[in-house]
Order: C-alpha cells, then sequence, then structure tokens
C-alpha cells in the first residue's frame, strides 16, 4: 500500500517561515487585508476643509550705501489632511510663525562681505511623519502623520573677503537650539553649531571646503 505524500503547501509553509507557520496559519495571513486590518467591509467616509490666511511682512532700511539692515515676520501654513491607512484618523493643519531680524553690509575699501541675521519661528501642530511597527499579519509598519508643537531660535553668520586678486575666502556659520512642547521632550534643548570655510582661486578654479559641527 502506497504511502500518501502531504500536500506540498503543508511543507513549504514550515520551511518559508522556519517552523513559525503552519500551512493554515499563512494561508489566513496571506488573505487577511493587510493595509486596513480594522476596517475590512466597513464603508469609512470623512469630509473636512481647511484654509488659512498666511501674511508676510518685510521692512528694510538703508543706513548707508553699503549697510542695510531688515526684519521680517512671516507666517506658513500646511493644510491638515487623513492617515490613509488609519481609517478615521486624521491630523490637524501645520502653522508657522517665523521672525528675522538681520544687517547685510559690504567694505568695498576692505573687499569685505558681512551678512548676519537672528531668527525665531514657532510651529504649531508641525506635521511629521512616523513608522508604526506592527504585531498582526505579516507585520507590516504603516505610515502615519502626527502633529507635534517646536520653537526654535538660530544665528546665522556668513563672512566672505576677496583676500586676493586670485583667491576668495568665505566662512559660514549657524548656530540654532529648538524645543518641542507637545509631546513633552525627553531631553532639554540645546544649541547645536555648524561652521563652513571655503577659500577659491580663480586662474585654476581650485577651491578647498571645510566644515565643523558641534552641539
Amino acid at each position: 500500500m502506497a504511502e500518501s505524500t502531504p500536500p506540498a503547501s503543508s511543507t513549504f509553509a514550515p520551511a518559508l517561515t522556519g517552523g513559525a507557520l503552519s500551512a493554515d496559519a499563512l494561508r489566513a495571513i496571506l488573505t487577511r487585508n493587510q493595509i486596513f486590518p480594522n476596517a475590512v467591509g466597513q464603508l469609512v467616509t470623512r469630509d473636512n476643509r481647511w484654509s488659512d490666511f498666511s501674511p508676510r511682512l518685510v521692512a528694510d532700511y538703508h543706513f548707508s550705501e553699503d549697510v542695510m539692515g531688515y526684519a521680517s515676520l512671516a507666517k506658513g501654513y500646511k493644510a491638515g489632511g487623513y492617515n490613509g491607512v488609519q481609517p478615521g484618523s486624521q491630523f490637524a493643519p501645520e502653522k508657522v510663525w517665523n521672525a528675522e531680524v538681520g544687517v547685510e553690509s559690504r567694505f568695498p575699501e576692505q573687499h569685505l562681505l558681512l551678512n548676519a541675521s537672528v531668527y525665531h519661528y514657532r510651529y504649531t501642530d508641525k506635521q511629521t511623519l512616523v513608522v508604526v511597527p506592527s504585531t498582526s499579519g505579516l507585520g507590516v509598519p504603516s505610515y502615519q502623520v502626527s502633529n507635534t508643537s517646536q520653537d526654535a531660535t538660530g544665528l546665522d553668520l556668513q563672512v566672505q573677503w576677496l583676500c586676493s586678486r586670485s583667491r576668495n575666502c568665505s566662512w559660514a556659520s549657524t548656530a540654532a537650539t529648538s524645543t518641542r512642547s507637545t509631546p513633552a521632550p525627553a531631553c532639554p534643548p540645546a544649541w547645536i553649531a555648524t561652521a563652513t570655510r571655503s577659500t577659491s582661486t580663480s586662474p585654476a578654479n581650485r577651491s578647498t571646503n571645510r566644515s565643523s559641527r558641534t552641539a
């Protein structure tokens, strides 16, 4: 009497999953809705509208022909939306206010250019894309948008100097600190500084760049 041979699927599934799943368990997972596991057969409808007024104000003043100061205040906006893989979930509109004060100056006799600015911005409901792990089905993670509120203050400084007729030297630096109000930050804010230095030579069209970062 010939021995019966088990179906290929009953031996293929344990081999494919390292023995973690049987053929029936693997078949149940593969036939399950992996994108909307919590809304199979449900009609989900949502309707919303977002609008905003986003002004921008800029003022400048020329102290001389070579020195100009400026100040700006601007608002940014991004409409809200829905998390496509989480039925019924939505995220709020993103709003940001940015204020900046700076000076742009040049010194022809010294072949020098100097720019500096101080800025501050405040995000309300900043939209951040996060990965949400999944423990069901095939364990495929989903991407969702969450809202956080953040503040940041920074300083920009740029120096450009014509060292000689054929060489140009420039240096730029940025220092900034940011805080997150919602959810509560895990650690206190810290200043982060970056600096870039470069020199270029016109005849040979050569240049060198160096950068550093400290926190």
